[in-house]
């Protein structure tokens, strides 16, 4: 995890909507490529806390 090493370190929470304003932001990034890439980090996200 090159991008994520200290996410889980200190238990702090990501807004998602923060992160999806982020990547709309990005240029080149459309609102569906932002949103295909949203419901991969929410899938990735739910899947780890729902256990």
């Amino acid at each position: 995890m090159r991008y994520a090493e200290n996410l889980t370190k200190d238990g702090s929470v990501i807004d998602l909507q923060k992160l999806e304003q982020d990547i709309k932001s990005i240029k080149g990034i459309g609102e569906k490529r932002a949103e295909e890439v949203m419901v991969i980090i929410e899938r990735h996200y739910y899947n780890k806390y729902s256990r």
